[in-house]
Order: C-alpha cells, then sequence, then structure tokens
C-alpha cells in the first residue's frame, strides 16, 4: 500500500507538471515543449484573415495593376530579351525545333497567350526595334502575361508576410515597396522569364511558409487537410520555378535544407513521433518535395517536345536517329550487309 501510495503520488506530480498549450501540443509547467511543436506559434492561416485585410490586400493588388498595365503598348517594337523569348513563341507555332538553355515552362505561357490572341508565328522578332504594329502582332497580349504575373507577386508577397506573423501594416508595407521597384517593375512589361520566375518563386515560399506554420503547431495539425494542402502547393511550386529557369534549384536547395531540418526535430520527438509516423511524415515530403516537381518538370518537357515536330535551328545538336522523328527528315532506306543464314 505504501508503494502503491507513492507511485500514485509521483503520477500526480509529473500530470501536474504537464499542460495542453491551444494547439493541442503537450507542454511542462517549467515551460519546455513536450513534443516538436514551436512555443509561442499561432496559426497563421490565410484564408482566415479579417475582412480589412482582405480589403488591404484588394487596394495593393489594384495599384500594382495600374502601375504595371499603364501604357504597356509602349514601345511599339521589339525590346532587348524580346528578341529571344518573342521568337521561342513563333518557333513553337510553327513546330520548329529549337535549344535553349532554359526549361520550356515560360516559353510555352507565352506562346499560349499569343495564340490565343491570334499570333500566326510569321513575325520573327530578329532584331531589336523592329515595329509590331504595321505585321499586327498581338506584342500587348503577350506583354499582359509576365504583367499579370508581376500584379500577382504583390499580394503573394503581403499573404507571406502574414502567414509569418506580421502585423498588417508591416505586410502591407514591404508589398508596397514591391510595387514600385523599378526593376521588377521593367521586367514585368516586356515579353521575358523573369516576371513567371518570379511568381512561381514568391508562390513557393508562400506555400511552405503556410506549411511550416501547420507544422510548428505540433501534431495536432499534421496530415490534416490544411497541412496536405500547403505542402503539395510547395511541390507544385518547386516544380513550376525549376520549369521556367535552372535558378530555380536554389529554392529547391532552401526547402530541401528546410526539410532536413523538421525531420531531424521528428527524430528527436521519442514522445509524439512513433517511427512509423516519422516514416509517414518522411514519405509525404518524399512525395510532394520530389516526386511531384520532378513530374512536373518532365511533363512540361514532354508538352515541348509533342509542340516541335518540325526541323528547325535547334536540331543540328540532336543525333541522327531524334534528327529521323521530325516531320521531313526521315531517313532514307540503305542497303545492308545479310550474312548467309541470319534472319
Amino acid at each position: 500500500m505504501p508503494q502503491m501510495s507513492a507511485s500514485s503520488t509521483q503520477a500526480e506530480k509529473q500530470s501536474n507538471n504537464v499542460s495542453r498549450i491551444p494547439n493541442g501540443s503537450t507542454k511542462s509547467k517549467k515551460g519546455k515543449s513536450k513534443d516538436y511543436a514551436s512555443e509561442g506559434v499561432e496559426d497563421n492561416d490565410i484564408f482566415m484573415l479579417p475582412a480589412s485585410d482582405f480589403q488591404l490586400l484588394g487596394l495593393l493588388t489594384a495599384i500594382a495593376a495600374l502601375v504595371r498595365l499603364f501604357r504597356i503598348y509602349q514601345p511599339s517594337s521589339v525590346v532587348f530579351d524580346e528578341v529571344h523569348f518573342g521568337g521561342f513563341a513563333s518557333k513553337y507555332i510553327k513546330g520548329r525545333f529549337f535549344m535553349d538553355v532554359h526549361p520550356p515552362l515560360a516559353k510555352l505561357l507565352l506562346t499560349l497567350a499569343g495564340w490565343l490572341a491570334g499570333f500566326d508565328g510569321n513575325f520573327d522578332f530578329k532584331e531589336i526595334g523592329k515595329d509590331y504594329v504595321e505585321p499586327g502582332v498581338p506584342y500587348v497580349a503577350m506583354r499582359l502575361l509576365p504583367a499579370l504575373m508581376g500584379v500577382m507577386t504583390i499580394p503573394t508577397i503581403f499573404l507571406t508576410l502574414k502567414a509569418t506573423g506580421c502585423r498588417t501594416m508591416t505586410a502591407a508595407m514591404g508589398a508596397g515597396l514591391i510595387i514600385f521597384e523599378n526593376g521588377l517593375l521593367t521586367q514585368s512589361r516586356l515579353i521575358l522569364l523573369d516576371s513567371p520566375l518570379i511568381i512561381f518563386t514568391a508562390f513557393t515560399a508562400l506555400s511552405w511558409t503556410c506549411f511550416t506554420n501547420q507544422h510548428e503547431q505540433g501534431p495536432s495539425k499534421a496530415f490534416d487537410a490544411s497541412w496536405w494542402f500547403w505542402l503539395v502547393s510547395t511541390g507544385f511550386g518547386l516544380g513550376a520555378t525549376v520549369s521556367v529557369k535552372w535558378v530555380g534549384l536554389f529554392t529547391i536547395a532552401w526547402v530541401g535544407s528546410l526539410t532536413v531540418v523538421q525531420l531531424w526535430v521528428l527524430l528527436g520527438d521519442t514522445v509524439t513521433v512513433t517511427p512509423r509516423v516519422l516514416a509517414k511524415h518522411f514519405f509525404a515530403r518524399v512525395f510532394c518535395l520530389i516526386i511531384i516537381p520532378l513530374t512536373f518538370y518532365l511533363g512540361l518537357f514532354a508538352i515541348h517536345f509533342i509542340c516541335l515536330v518540325n526541323p528547325g535551328e535547334g536540331d543540328g545538336f540532336m543525333s541522327s536517329e531524334f534528327q529521323a522523328t521530325l516531320n521531313s527528315k526521315a531517313m532514307q532506306d540503305v542497303p545492308a550487309n545479310v550474312v548467309l543464314g541470319s534472319r
């Protein structure tokens, strides 16, 4: 009986030293969390912001649209690297094979914008200063795509800052600085790849920030709908970013390094993270942060090769076997030596 009394007293002391914090994680009265939840983290769900925040977000987006779309038709001639990326749109529409150092996503999107506006691919974009108006090139529609992506960067930045726990005025100030940043503004008004790269990078940062906020609230949020949504969104964001330019590999390295840190912290939580739960965390990240981006990237190259079915300037870099798959470049039948008795 004295032993039972002592053990019950000890269990009571241990239970008194542990309490539940609002996010569902356990926390000792000495202030140390009993699981992998980070102390003081609140649920910064961007879908649950007050109406006043969304009104301010709408105002900032409207200002960004005004700044980036104002007189976007000027100049009405080829500018800077529109020579290259407008030319790629022509080759996609004509189906002429070409080689380029950048992956195809942004170029395919620019081509789609031009094609929907009626571009026939006959304009070659070969010289800076070449007039758009007389040949009837829908250059405004093609410039609108990067411009609208530049506009969408502003609400993305605002929401990312809110997801980190910043005050509304701080988030508005950060988004406002992006609105009037001269370099980003100029890039988003031309047929270039930079604006798509920036919006996809920003979207990845937003998704990862929201996922991290869910993760750091502890086991109570693990594997719920919001947790999965932001993790999958991060995977698509990574795939889109690296599919515009290979500099997106730095974004993958950033997310990958933080993922390693998260898994290391999970490994150290022996209270709530069993080996089975740790395996679920590991394979969820492998699927969302490796399989999804890789599939997205390879899928875009499949579309790229489907579009380019005719001989072009870049087919000389490819093997004879590949060139033979292009239209009008089939290899001629040649005599072959046949050995007696062969089949």
